[in-house]
C-alpha cells in the first residue's frame, strides 16, 4: 500500500468518526426533561372535625374556601381566600415562626388570645352544636371540683406530652358543669403538618387515654385560620354519670 493510499485511509477514519461523535452528542443533548406537572389544591368545605377525623388536616371555619396560610391581605378575623400563583397552586409561605427543638408550647400571647376568640366568635354563627357547647360553657352553673379536676388532668396530661410542640400557643382548659374547651394556635407560619404545631396529633392523644374515654363524650375539633396562624378549638362534653 503506497503512503498516499493509507493517508487517505486515515482520514476517511478520522472523519467517520467525528460523524459519529457528531450524531452521538446530538441526540444526547436534543433530550429535555419535560419535568413533573404539579397539581392543585382542592377546597374543602367548613365543618366540624368529630374526634375520629381530627387528624385528618385543617378544615376552615367559616363557610366558602379554605384558607391557604400567608394569603396577602388575611388579617384577623379573615382569611377566607386563598392565594394563587397564577398556576393554581397557592403560593408559599416562609416560615416565620423561630421554633426550639425540645421545648414545649409557649404561654398564651395577647395575639393568640384574640385569634382563638376570633375564631369561636365566627364558627358559633356558623355551627348550631358548636354554639350551644360554647353557650353552656360560659353561663352554666360551674361545678366546681368536677371542673377544677378535669381541667387539672387536661393540664398535665398537655405538660406531659407536649414536648417538642414549641410551635404552638395553648390556652388553660377550661371547664364548666358539662363542657370544656381546650384551645392553641399555631405560631404564625407553621401549618397543620408542621411537627412542632400539630395540634391535632396531639389531641388524638387525649382523645386516646382511658381516663379521657371515661369522662366525656361527643369530642369535637374547629380548625381554621386567623391571618397566616392556624387556631384549634376542642370541645367535650361531660359523660353521664
Amino acid at each position: 500500500m503506497s503512503t498516499r493510499s493509507l493517508t487517505v485511509s486515515l482520514v476517511a477514519l478520522a472523519a467517520l468518526a467525528v460523524l459519529v461523535w457528531y450524531l452521538q452528542a446530538g441526540r444526547e443533548g436534543g433530550v429535555q426533561d419535560a419535568g413533573t406537572p404539579t397539581g392543585s389544591v382542592g377546597v374543602a368545605d367548613a365543618r366540624i372535625l368529630p374526634s375520629g377525623e381530627a387528624g385528618r388536616g385543617a378544615e376552615h371555619g367559616r363557610a366558602g374556601q379554605a384558607a391557604v396560610p400567608g394569603s396577602p391581605g388575611a388579617g384577623v378575623g379573615g382569611g377566607s381566600q386563598a392565594a394563587n400563583t397564577g398556576s393554581g397552586v397557592p403560593a408559599a409561605t416562609p416560615r416565620s415562626a423561630m421554633t426550639q427543638r425540645g421545648a414545649g408550647p409557649r404561654v398564651l400571647s395577647s395575639e393568640g388570645a384574640q385569634r382563638i376568640e376570633s375564631a369561636i366568635a365566627d364558627y358559633r354563627t356558623h355551627n348550631t352544636d358548636f354554639n350551644d357547647m360554647q353557650y353552656a360553657l360560659e353561663n352554666e352553673p360551674r361545678d366546681d371540683a368536677w371542673a377544677a379536676a378535669a381541667e387539672a388532668r387536661i393540664a398535665a396530661f398537655l405538660q406531659a406530652e407536649s414536648v417538642g410542640y414549641s410551635g404552638l400557643e395553648v390556652a388553660p382548659p377550661r371547664c364548666s358543669a358539662t363542657v370544656c374547651r381546650v384551645s392553641a394556635t399555631a405560631l404564625p407560619g407553621l401549618d397543620t403538618e408542621a411537627p412542632e404545631a400539630n395540634w391535632q396529633l396531639l389531641m388524638s392523644g387525649l382523645y386516646g387515654q382511658p381516663w379521657f374515654k371515661a369522662s366525656f363524650v361527643d369530642p369535637q375539633t374547629v380548625v381554621t385560620f386567623r391571618g397566616d396562624a392556624v387556631v384549634y378549638v376542642n370541645t367535650f362534653l361531660r359523660a353521664p354519670d
